[in-house]
C-alpha cells in the first residue's frame, strides 16, 4: 500500500445475507472498503487467496473508478507484486 500510496479510511465486512451478490465494495476511492469474509452458507471463512484477490481489486478502485484498461492494468500489477512478495 505504501508503494502506491493507497489509503483506506474504514475497512469493514460485507455480510453474505445482506449483500449476497458482492465480494467487495470500494466507496469513494478508498474512504471505505468492504470485503466478504464469510462463505455463502455462513459455515466458515473464504480462502485467503480469494479475499486477497478481492482486496487488491478494491484497492485498484482507489485509483480507477470503472473497470477500464487502467483499472485492469493496475489490478494485474498489484496481483503480480503480491505474488512476488509472497513467494520471496
Amino acid at each position: 500500500m505504501l508503494r502506491h500510496e493507497f489509503a483506506v479510511g474504514v475497512l469493514t465486512e460485507l455480510h453474505p445475507v445482506l449483500q449476497p451478490t458482492l465480494l467487495g465494495l470500494n466507496t469513494n476511492y478508498g474512504q471505505k472498503v468492504s470485503l466478504r469474509l464469510l462463505t455463502d452458507r455462513l459455515d466458515g471463512t473464504r480462502a485467503y487467496g480469494e479475499v486477497r484477490k478481492v482486496l487488491l481489486h478494491e484497492l485498484a478502485h482507489n485509483v480507477h473508478g470503472n473497470h477500464d484498461t487502467g483499472f485492469k492494468e493496475l489490478n494485474s500489477q498489484l496481483n503480480k507484486e503480491v505474488a512476488a512478495f509472497e513467494s520471496s
